[in-house]
C-alpha cells in the first residue's frame, strides 16, 4: 500500500482509526475567483442519491454572484454514454454559498440555504492563483470505510460525496494518479470512486 510511506509520522491518520481523520479541513488560502475561473472536468467520483454509474461528461461550471458570496452552479452529464441524453436537459441551476474559505454550502436554489450540502475543497493546485486539479468532498468523511474514511453515502443528497477535478477534459498522463494518491494521504477511502469517461465528449453551452 502507497499509504505506508505517510504513515510512518506521529500523525493518527493511520488506516480506519478514526474517521473523519484527525486534523481533517478543507483548504486553507482558497482563491474562489481562480476556482470559478474555468469549468471543472470530474475524472472519478463517488456515486450518490442524485448521480449514478456509469458516468459519462460530467462537467461542472460556476459563476460567483453577491460579491464573491455565493455561486451560480451549473451541472451536466450524458446519461448511458457520451452521446446520451444530457442529465440537465432542463437547465436547472444550483446556488453554492460560501461558509467560510473553501467551505460551501450547495443547494437547489428554490430551497431554503439551511437545507444545503456541504462542499469543501480538501485539495486544489497547483497555486491559488491558478487550479488545474483539485479534490471536493461532502463535507468530512464521517464513516468508516475499509480502507479510509467516506463522506456519507451512495443513497444521500448532502453531506455526501468525493469528487477528483481537473481543468482538462482528458487530463495530463499522471494527473488522476496524483489526486488518488493525494486523496489517500488525506484519509479517504478509493473504492468508493468510479471512473468518468470524458474521451469523446462533447459538452452543452453553458447559459448566461
Amino acid at each position: 500500500s502507497s499509504s505506508s510511506s505517510s504513515s510512518s509520522s506521529s500523525s493518527s491518520s493511520s488506516s480506519s482509526s478514526s474517521c473523519p481523520p484527525a486534523g481533517f479541513d478543507s483548504i486553507s488560502n482558497f482563491n474562489l475567483s481562480a476556482w470559478t475561473d474555468h469549468p471543472w472536468f470530474i475524472q472519478e467520483q463517488m456515486a450518490n442519491a442524485y448521480q449514478k454509474p456509469p458516468f459519462y461528461c460530467v462537467r461542472a461550471s460556476y459563476t460567483p454572484q453577491e460579491g464573491g458570496k455565493e455561486v451560480r452552479v451549473f451541472n451536466t452529464a450524458s446519461l448511458g454514454g457520451v452521446n446520451g441524453t444530457q442529465q440537465n436537459a432542463n437547465d436547472m441551476f444550483l446556488k453554492a454559498v460560501v461558509v467560510n474559505g473553501s467551505k460551501l454550502a450547495v443547494g437547489p436554489e428554490f430551497i431554503p440555504q439551511e437545507m444545503y450540502g456541504s462542499y469543501w475543497i480538501v485539495f486544489a493546485g497547483p497555486d491559488e492563483d491558478s487550479y488545474d486539479y483539485g479534490i471536493v468532498s461532502g463535507g468530512p468523511p464521517k464513516n468508516s470505510g475499509d480502507d479510509g474514511c467516506i463522506a456519507g453515502s451512495e443513497s444521500e443528497v448532502n453531506e455526501a460525496g468525493l469528487w477528483l477535478f481537473t481543468k482538462d477534459p482528458v487530463p495530463e498522463p499522471g494527473m488522476v494518479d496524483m489526486l488518488r494518491e493525494k486523496a489517500t494521504e488525506l484519509g479517504f477511502d478509493l473504492s468508493v470512486l468510479q471512473n468518468v469517461t470524458q474521451e469523446g465528449c462533447e459538452y452543452p453551452p453553458i447559459p448566461v
